[in-house]
């Protein structure tokens, strides 16, 4: 009995761990898989001195399969079931192909869009969970153009690469807008022409342009269109 309490404790943890990573899009200073980790441990700190396990699911296909890590995609996608789908894409950074699994999609305009999808790369041999990225709504799938992810939201703008450094999935361009009592607009974020931590441009916080500019560049990027497995 105690064991599956445990266990459940810790799925609730890393649901609120997931949830919040697709509330926040991923965007910040930090790549997309490190902000994940972090809100990980700070949930830990609160919860007292338990040991996170190494084998809790990332993602529903983890749960269905029954392992953090596959040999291959199509291994990964073996496990998946009926009306979940994947697709694959290229990222600056990264050779080979990058997948993408989520367990919603809906039709834009004959694409089968998601508004989040979770990230999968292969290291070291293995095909194992990077990040999970998202948009604020169905308005706002995942889009993909140039080798870089997209994601937004009604005030927010995301990008989406994969570190020289780390080879993990780091945010490129994140641009949030936000407004004060008054109907101020304030806008806080940087851009990032390479994959490397050190060549932040931070934006003007009291001009639109930059934001209008993202919004567009999101709007011209392809909605990622994923395979639905039957």
């Amino acid at each position: 009995m105690r064991r599956r309490v445990k266990m459940r404790k810790w799925t609730m943890r890393i649901s609120a761990v997931l949830m919040a990573a697709m509330m926040l899009s991923g965007c910040g200073k930090q790549p997309a898989a490190d902000a994940t980790d972090e809100t990980a441990v700070q949930t830990e700190e609160v919860s007292g001195d338990e040991e996170i396990p190494s084998d809790i699911p990332n993602s529903f296909v983890e749960e269905q399969a029954g392992k953090t890590e596959f040999d291959s995609y199509d291994e990964l996608i073996s496990n998946m079931t009926a009306g979940q789908a994947y697709a694959y894409v290229t990222l600056t950074g990264y050779e080979g192909d990058v997948l993408l699994i989520t367990d919603q999609t809906y039709d834009d305009n004959g694409s089968t869009a998601a508004m989040m999808a979770y990230v999968y790369l292969k290291e070291n041999g293995k095909v194992r969970f990077a990040t999970v990225v998202g948009g604020s709504d169905t308005a706002y799938p995942v889009r993909y153009a140039d080798h870089v992810l997209y994601t937004a939201g009604n005030h927010e703008f995301c990008s989406y690469f994969v570190s020289e450094e780390t080879q993990g999935v780091m945010v490129k361009d994140s641009v949030m807008e936000s407004f004060d009592e008054n109907g101020t607009a304030t806008y806080i974020g940087f851009l990032r022409e390479k994959n490397t931590f050190d060549n932040d441009e931070e934006i003007d916080t009291d001009s639109d342009q930059i934001f209008k500019e993202k919004t567009a560049e999101y709007g011209a990027a392809a909605v990622v269109d994923f395979t639905v497995v039957e």
